[in-house]
């Protein structure tokens, strides 16, 4: 069973939580600024080693729990930005053409289309298939005969 946001904050220490957030905030920094932060300086500014800072980040698991739910609820609040550059796609960018796995994305997103695979198991009964008589045989031979005539 995972544990709430609001647990994983119980069980963990104030540095604990300082460091899941500055963590979180530096990888996004790198990928938006393309400033990034060393461990060792987010170790020094949350008052703890780079030793304990990796520890925490290899080996604790309610830590590893807690920066993941940070990193969560970072990424929805891009919602709106995302949805947004989902529709300009769609309406065709700036080629005035749509594209095609936009589109795509979206109708997955509103369930009208699915991806399905289906399965039949077949006996070996069922894969036998069934002897004709002669008599059978040339019945339909004759049927087929007066179609092409």
């Amino acid at each position: 069973m995972s544990l709430s946001m609001e647990e994983l904050e119980l069980s963990l220490t104030d540095q604990q939580k300082k460091a899941a957030w500055l963590l979180n905030n530096n990888e996004l920094a790198a990928q938006v600024e393309g400033k990034k932060r060393s461990y060792e300086e987010i170790a020094e500014e949350v008052g703890i080693s780079t030793k304990t800072l990796y520890n925490w980040r290899k080996s604790d698991r309610n830590f590893i729990a807690y920066q993941n739910a940070i990193s969560d609820v970072t990424l929805y609040s891009y919602r709106s930005e995302v949805d947004a550059m989902l529709i300009k796609l769609i309406r065709g960018g700036n080629n005035g053409i749509g594209s095609i796995k936009a589109l795509q994305l979206y109708y997955q997103m509103i369930g009208k289309l699915v991806n399905k695979s289906e399965m039949s198991i077949v006996s070996e009964d069922q894969r036998k298939t069934k002897r004709l008589t002669d008599e059978e045989v040339s019945d339909q031979l004759a049927e087929l005969n007066k179609l092409l005539n």
